[in-house]
């Protein structure tokens, strides 16, 4: 948008400028250092998105925004705009920014929200040229109001940091513990040697497909449709379960042929078999639809607990054992076979059950973690898409 359009939207005490004016460029100063030659150490080294590596020495050393310059695929560039402090290195794919007049968190918070892929030029293989981005306006209220609203924005970022480190502490306490429950299980005192490692001396090692029904989906490729039933594939499985929001959808008849070898019913679960390997999906069935290259694991056997599986799937015994079946080089896939071959620890059914109730509770605060984090993320959004463009005034 030229500046004098933004002009007309914006409160009349707000001026717009372009990078230029309010920045000075330090480009010519970056210098890039392969792999080879760096020299390990304790100073960052900065690329297009964050910290590559830690090198001897340094370029810098001072408050700098930095901005992505080019990339395999600019699109995973959104929010390349960040402050760093203090000694530092920097190579030739982002660019070093000195903020003058301006408010530096305002402006890193302005470039984030601001779409620039319209800046972006060449092919697969997009850039943010110098040139272009010293043309790019921005829209700034009195450097009173800059600052106003760089601190209120970040105080939810720090309340999303906060939240950051909370689920990582909970995530390493998860690890933990399924680490001790997998190999020491509860209360047990007699452990025997297997080839999965030390373990209670009363568990037993299956294969999956001794105590469950492990098939998959359909090997065709059906028509995709505007209008029709979901297709589900790897990449719909995620931590918090099926994701419909980027889905394919078929056909009824399609649906109903592929139903015949591969119906889902509730308390199944689905595993990633091609592209990303994993993310095991406990079903919860609530609509129609149909699945293609995931395993599909179906319960059989009233002795096995489909959670327990489910924690199983995603243990670090479990983690081993993928990487040495995974087949393919560009795109990784673990085969059928595989996978029903996979080795699993089978204590007692109601150990089972307290092993699963102990993970799940971690889950659930992770969820809830999770979720405030969302909440607050998409505060922000709100917050800047307000405070940004004027439309909320702040206090100074």
């Amino acid at each position: 948008m030229k500046s004098n359009q933004l002009q007309k939207n914006i409160p009349k005490e707000w001026q717009i400028k372009q990078i230029k004016d309010i920045c000075d460029n330090f480009d010519n100063k970056r210098v890039p250092i392969s792999k080879e030659k760096r020299e390990k150490g304790n100073i960052p080294y900065f690329g297009a998105t964050g910290i590559v590596d830690y090198v001897s020495g340094y370029i810098f050393d001072e408050e700098l925004l930095l901005i992505g310059e080019d990339g395999a695929d600019w699109s995973k560039f959104a929010n390349t705009a960040y402050l760093i402090n203090g000694k530092s290195w920097v190579n030739n794919h982002a660019h070093v920014l000195k903020c003058m007049n301006v408010n530096s968190v305002f402006l890193e918070n302005y470039l984030n929200f601001n779409d620039l892929n319209s800046y972006i030029t060449g092919g697969t293989r997009g850039k943010l040229t110098k040139g272009i981005l010293e043309k790019i306006p921005v829209i700034l209220p009195t450097i009173a109001e800059q600052k106003k609203i760089a601190e209120i924005l970040s105080k939810v970022d720090e309340e999303i940091n906060k939240t950051n480190e909370l689920i990582s502490k909970t995530e390493k306490l998860k690890n933990g513990l399924m680490n001790n429950l997998f190999t020491k299980g509860i209360n047990h005192k007699k452990f025997k040697k297997t080839k999965l490692g030390e373990i209670p001396e009363d568990w037993e090692i299956r294969k999956l497909e001794e105590i469950c029904d492990v098939r998959d989906g359909t090997h065709n490729s059906p028509k995709y449709h505007q209008d029709g039933v979901p297709l589900i594939t790897s990449k719909n499985l995620t931590d918090s379960g099926l994701d419909f929001n980027n889905i394919d959808l078929i056909s009824k008849s399609d649906f109903i042929e592929i139903e015949k070898r591969s119906h889902v019913d509730d308390g199944d679960i689905l595993f990633g078999m091609i592209g990303t390997i994993g993310n095991p999906v406990l079903i919860n069935k609530n609509r129609e639809f149909a699945i293609k290259n995931v395993a599909l694991i179906k319960f059989i056997n009233k002795g096995v607990s489909n959670v327990f599986i489910l924690h199983s799937l995603k243990s670090n015994y479990m983690l081993v054992q993928f990487n040495k079946k995974l087949g393919g080089s560009t795109q990784k896939f673990i085969a059928l076979g595989k996978i029903r071959e996979l080795d699993i620890l089978v204590p007692k059914y109601e150990e089972q059950q307290k092993i699963s109730e102990i993970l799940s509770s971690v889950d659930k605060k992770l969820d809830k973690q999770k979720e405030l984090k969302e909440k607050l993320t998409q505060l922000k959004k709100g917050l800047m898409s307000d405070l940004l463009s004027g439309k909320i005034r702040v206090n100074i």
